[in-house]
C-alpha cells in the first residue's frame, strides 16, 4: 500500500470497487486542489516544514489520500481547524537533501473531473495531482524522460495513469507482476491530456531526476478505485521493446526532436494479472 492511507472508503461520487471503468454520473461536484504550498518546482527552493492543500469543497478522510516519494513516513496530514474543512496541512515533514527531489502525490476516489466521452456520455475521470519539491539544488527540471500511456480497452482510459520510476535493485519482476511495491518508486508522473480528447494516449513527463540514471518505469491506472495501485487488480503496464521490458535512461531535454530524452517510450496498459496460487 501508498503510504499514510487516509482511508479507503467511497463517497457519492464513486459506483464501486472491482469496476474496469470511470464513473458516470454523480451528484456531488467532483473534488479539486485549489491550491497546494508549495506549487510544483518551487522558485527559489526552500525546505518547507509543512506542506499544505486546499480543496474546491470540505473532504473527508475517505476521499482523500496523499504520499510522498522517495517514501516519507514522518509527520501528520490532517485538517485545519478551519469551519470550512477544505484546508489540510502535513506538518513536521522532513526532506532530506541527499534525494534531491520529492514527488508529492495528492489521490482520491473523487478526485478528478467530468469530461465529454465521444459516445455522448458525461464521464467522471480520476485525476490524481503531483507536485515536485526539491530537496537540493543539484536537480533540474530538464532532466528525466517523456512519454505516453496507451489503453486499447474502451473503458479504461489512459489519462490518470500514474508512473512509477523504480531503481533497478527495487525488487521488481515484469514476470511477476505481484513484486511490484509502489513504496520502492523514486519518483511519479500523471499521465494526462492538455484537450478533452481522454480516449486517446495520455503523455507525461518524468524529470528531477539523475542524468543519464537507468530506471524501470511501470504504469498503473487503478481500476478498481481502491488506490491500492497493483498489477494484481489494476490495469498496468511497462515499456516494453521487442516484447522484452526495457530501461529508461535519463537525459536532458534540449528541445531537439532527437533528443534521448524524446524517446519513444509508450507504455500499454494491459489487464490484471492475477496472483499465482
Amino acid at each position: 500500500m501508498i503510504a499514510l492511507a487516509l482511508g479507503l472508503g467511497l463517497a457519492v461520487l464513486s459506483t464501486g470497487c472491482g469496476q474496469d471503468n470511470d464513473v458516470v454520473v454523480v451528484d456531488e461536484p467532483p473534488l479539486r486542489v485549489s491550491v497546494a504550498f508549495p506549487v510544483d518546482l518551487p522558485t527559489p527552493y526552500r525546505a518547507p516544514a509543512a506542506i499544505s492543500v486546499t480543496f474546491n469543497r470540505p473532504a473527508g478522510h475517505d476521499e482523500i489520500e496523499v504520499s510522498i516519494f522517495p517514501l516519507i513516513a514522518t509527520g501528520e496530514f490532517a485538517p485545519n481547524n478551519s469551519a470550512s474543512g477544505r484546508a489540510w496541512t502535513w506538518k513536521d515533514v522532513q526532506f532530506d537533501p541527499a534525494d534531491g527531489c520529492y514527488f508529492w502525490l495528492i489521490d482520491g476516489v473523487n478526485l478528478g473531473r467530468y469530461y465529454d466521452a465521444i459516445n455522448g456520455d458525461t464521464v467522471f475521470l480520476r485525476e490524481p495531482v503531483m507536485i515536485r519539491i526539491p530537496s537540493s539544488l543539484d536537480r533540474l527540471p530538464s532532466v528525466g524522460f517523456g512519454g505516453s500511456v496507451t489503453s486499447f480497452k474502451a473503458a479504461v482510459i489512459a489519462s490518470g495513469t500514474l508512473l512509477f520510476t523504480l531503481p533497478l535493485d527495487s525488487g521488481f519482476n515484469a514476470l511477476d507482476p505481484g513484486t511490484f511495491n509502489p513504496d520502492t518508486a523514486l519518483a511519479i508522473a500523471v499521465a494526462g491530456r492538455g484537450d478533452d480528447n481522454m480516449e486517446l494516449p495520455g503523455f507525461f513527463n518524468m524529470t528531477m531526476l539523475p542524468d543519464n540514471t537507468p530506471y524501470i518505469v511501470v504504469a498503473v491506472k487503478d481500476t478498481n478505485n481502491d488506490l491500492a495501485y497493483t498489477p494484481l487488480d489494476d490495469w498496468w503496464g511497462v515499456w516494453k521493446i521487442d516484447g522484452s521490458v526495457a530501461v529508461v535512461r535519463t537525459a536532458e531535454n534540449t528541445g531537439e526532436k532527437d533528443s534521448p530524452y524524446n524517446a519513444a517510450i509508450d507504455i500499454v496498459l494491459e489487464a490484471p494479472v492475477p496472483a499465482a496460487n
